[in-house]
């Protein structure tokens, strides 16, 4: 019984395993170009201002919020863009009315786009200047000029639904 008890507790070691310090070019070399909100693999890849992982899928996002990228291999004769995949629920709209988008790629602005209308899955696109590929890693910066406001019943800043963030 006893022999029983300790192959069940683990008696080979029970010292914790220690975490894994990586530098922070260990973690470049890791990054992907696409983010996925939901995927273990890229949380490091989330610098700011996403709340917790929902629905197994997607997080709410603050007013301000970036993530970093691996710029994609390079393609003869394409061209590159930022690709991010959000939804607006009915619920901000109603309190918002619209809600702008303002993206950054390493602090060059890629354009806005105001959204009017709830929609489940929209896709937001922007062409990336190829200059700006060549400093990697890159910083994917977004704000918003519209948030619902903490409230009793929820303390966080609400802005949209992020899904997934790219360069392609």
């Amino acid at each position: 019984m006893a022999l029983a008890v300790l192959v069940l507790l683990g008696c080979s070691n029970t010292e914790p395993l220690a975490p894994v310090d990586k530098t922070a070019e260990e973690r470049e070399s890791l990054l992907l170009s696409t983010v996925h909100v939901a995927d273990p693999r890229t949380f490091e890849q989330l610098l700011g201002g996403f709340h917790q992982l929902e629905g197994g899928s997607w997080r709410w996002t603050e007013r301000e919020f970036s993530v970093l990228l691996e710029p994609p291999p390079p393609v003869p004769l394409h061209s590159s863009s930022l690709e991010f995949h959000f939804s607006v629920p009915e619920a901000t709209i109603a309190a918002l009315g619209s809600v702008t988008i303002t993206a950054r790629l390493n602090g060059v602005e890629l354009g806005s786009e105001t959204i009017s209308e709830a929609a489940q899955d929209i896709v937001f696109i922007r062409p990336v200047p190829s200059a700006l590929l060549e400093t990697p890693p890159l910083r994917a910066s977004f704000h918003l000029d519209n948030v619902m406001a903490p409230t009793p019943q929820d303390q966080r800043e609400l802005g949209i639904i992020a899904i997934s963030i790219a360069l392609r």
